[in-house]
Formats: C-alpha cells, structure tokens, sequence
C-alpha cells in the first residue's frame, strides 16, 4: 500500500515553531540525561552528543565526543581585531550534536505531497530542519555568552554556541549558528561544512561524517571570518560561472 500524503500548499512557519518548541522541550539534553542520549552506553561520556534513537554505533560515542571537545577548545576571537589583547582569556565555542531517525513531531498534513517538485520536498525539509536545529538549540542554551574578548563592550548576550542536527532518513542536515560566530560561519561555509559531511552519509557512514563537519567547522574558526577574495571575489565568480552554465543549458 502506498500512503500519499495530503499537498501542502503553503509552508505554515508559525505552527513549525510551535511543534519544534514543544518538541525540543521534552527533548533529552545530554548534560541531564546523558543515558536518554546514549542509549547505547552504560557509561555515557561527558559530551554535548545526544542520539536517543541510538543511531551511532556504542563505538562512535567516544570519537565524535572526542572531536567535539575537540572543536570546543579551540580559541577564537569573536570581538575585536586579532591578535588578541593578552590580557583576556582566549574565546570558545560550545557545541552539540544531536541525531534524529526522522522528525517525527511534524504531522503529516503538513508534508509534501507525492506530486510535489523535488526543490520544494528539499525546500520543506531544509527549513523544518532549521527551525528544529534553533529549538533545540535554545533549549538546551548552548553557547558561552559574552566571552573574553567582548569584556570591554557593553553586555551584549553574545553567544558562541553551535548545534548540529542531523535527521538521518529524512536526509538533512542543519547547523544552527549563535550571533559570536555569524561572522566567522558564513552561510556559504555552513553550507561548505554540510557538505564536507555528505558523501560519508551517503555511504551509511554517520560517524565520519559527524567528524569531518566538526572539523571543517574547526578549520574555519581556526582561521577565522573570511577575507575580502572569499567574501566576494570567490562568490562572484561562482555566480558568474553558474550564470553561464545556466545560459547554455
């Protein structure tokens, strides 16, 4: 038998909000129930990874929680030009990882129908994934808020926080962003990190590419917010060339 799904004519955000709030409500975090997020555990690791559907294999628990620390002690600068005034301590991130099997809290009135065109089932996936990704994000309050660097503004609530959501059947992946990293993290290097993770998904393969995400992340807050040929001169000629390729289909 083959369920076909009502059409969706319009993407309803307001009750996407209200479902991802309630849901990331009821959520286990994995500082306070790091068995509920490691089922496959007896001893979870202190880690901000949390997988209740026990996706990951109880081997890949300690590597990708390796590589979140990893990621979390790195020092950054999100105030000021670097280098850092030595007086302050250096900046950090604060990182989560959480997998899904699906996201399972959207009913299924508000799917794509069978007969929809495959750029808005992506379409509807992508922003379903983002408003999660930020719900949970907020729930679980990751993030280290006015850090070092930023002292000698005025309290601002800067944040340096990161989630990544991967919903592993609905094929997406979402990096949630706080306002002490925007300029670091750019649209188009998350875009960068989520593909970095792509090809190891595709083969089944969550544990690396968890890890090659969080190292990509690492690489681009090594190196910090991008310069004047990969702001512009870089994008532009990726838009010119797509622009061209366009024209000659």
């Amino acid at each position: 038998m083959v369920l076909l799904l009502p059409t969706v004519t319009s993407f309803d955000t307001s009750l996407h909000h209200e479902l991802s709030s309630s849901f990331a409500s009821s959520f286990p975090s994995p500082l306070s129930s790091p068995s509920l997020c490691l089922p496959k555990h007896t001893e979870p690791p202190p880690s901000t990874l949390c997988d209740p559907d026990g996706l990951l294999a109880s081997s890949s628990y300690p590597v990708v929680s390796a590589a979140i620390e990893a990621l979390n002690n790195l020092p950054i600068q999100v105030c000021g030009t670097p280098p850092l005034d030595k007086t302050h301590l250096p900046d950090r991130v604060e990182a989560a990882v959480v997998l899904l099997d699906r996201m399972v809290h959207i009913p299924s009135s508000q799917y794509p129908s069978s007969s929809s065109e495959p750029d808005d089932v992506d379409r509807f996936y992508l922003r379903s994934a983002k408003i999660l990704a930020e719900a949970i994000h907020d729930s679980y309050g990751v993030g280290h808020v006015d850090p070092p660097s930023c002292s000698s503004s005025p309290p601002s609530s800067i944040s340096t926080g990161l989630l990544f959501l991967i919903s592993k059947n609905d094929r997406t992946m979402h990096v949630s962003t706080s306002s002490g990293v925007d300029a670091i993290l750019t649209p188009s290097r998350v875009t960068s990190i989520v593909n970095a993770a792509k090809p190891h998904f595709r083969k089944d393969d969550l544990q690396s590419g968890i890890v090659a995400a969080l190292d990509k992340t690492a690489a681009y807050l090594v190196k910090g917010p991008p310069g004047f040929m990969e702001k512009y001169f870089v994008s532009g000629v990726i838009f010119r060339l797509a622009r061209g390729a366009k024209r000659e289909e």
